[in-house]
């Protein structure tokens, strides 16, 4: 009976007829619920008042569960994937903003989000992601180059060749 909540959620050609897997799927589903907002409530308390960046990152960490909602209830897959990719790349780009733009470990992420668009087996959304990872990737290495954002001190001193090779590596990524 406790998941009778989940089947008006779900898209009506998905709805399970099993009630064994749909009582997991909605306790699994108030479980992660629980925990995010614990851990919000742990983050609050541990480091005090929220920043722009902190708020940012944690729209980036929920997206995933709007885009799974999304998904269960129209079906679109192509749009989750696409919406995924584009979820990991403000990931990437807040953590890299915040932590030393082009230089920062996070940028070499931003590699996977069309690689991740590709798996959708359609080239639009492929595409669409690839042209979104080499906009922020050449946000973050204009930022850097001009000193916007905070450098680390262990940071190789030719920002236009990582910014380079880091937008090489997506574009080639894209082009699978």
């Amino acid at each position: 009976m406790t998941h009778r909540w989940l089947e008006r959620a779900v898209s009506e050609g998905y709805v399970s007829t099993d009630d064994d897997h749909a009582t997991a799927v909605s306790r699994f589903l108030v479980i992660g619920g629980v925990l995010a907002t614990t851990t919000l409530a742990v983050y609050v308390s541990g480091w005090g008042a929220w920043t722009i960046g902190t708020t940012l990152l944690a729209a980036c960490f929920f997206a995933p569960l709007a885009i799974a909602f999304h998904l269960a209830r129209t079906g679109q897959l192509e749009t989750a994937h696409l919406l995924s990719s584009l979820q990991l790349v403000a990931l990437v780009a807040v953590i890299a903003t915040f932590s030393g733009g082009i230089h920062s470990m996070a940028a070499v992420w931003l590699v996977l989000a069309p690689l991740e668009a590709a798996v959708s087996g359609q080239p639009r959304i492929a595409i669409v992601a690839t042209a979104v990872t080499l906009f922020a990737g050449g946000c973050l290495a204009v930022a850097t180059v001009m000193q916007a954002l905070p450098v680390p001190a262990n940071a190789p001193n030719d920002a236009l060749l990582s910014s380079a090779a880091l937008l090489a590596a997506v574009g080639y990524a894209g082009g699978l």
